[in-house]
């Protein structure tokens, strides 16, 4: 995915970093980054929406969740809804 902006958001009750990104088609998404260390805890929410999801709740729909390296580990998480 290739995206043109990322606003920040500083609002909400998890320590996440949440970002409002913004794809070439003008599609918004949240982003949320999350400590490495939450990894399994970030799984669980990721299953439990997707579940959710598939129940015809109205809510932000799951799209992808991403644990990214570089040369050295980050300490990051990614999900994107």
């Amino acid at each position: 995915m290739n995206f043109l902006t990322k606003e920040p958001i500083n609002k909400g009750w998890s320590n996440d970093k949440k970002y409002c990104i913004t794809d070439k088609n003008g599609t918004q998404y949240l982003l949320r980054v999350s400590d490495l260390a939450e990894h399994d805890k970030k799984q669980s929410e990721f299953n439990m929406i997707k579940q959710v999801s598939a129940l015809g709740v109205p809510m932000c729909q799951p799209i992808k969740r991403l644990q990214l390296f570089a040369e050295r580990p980050l300490d990051k998480s990614h999900l994107i809804i």
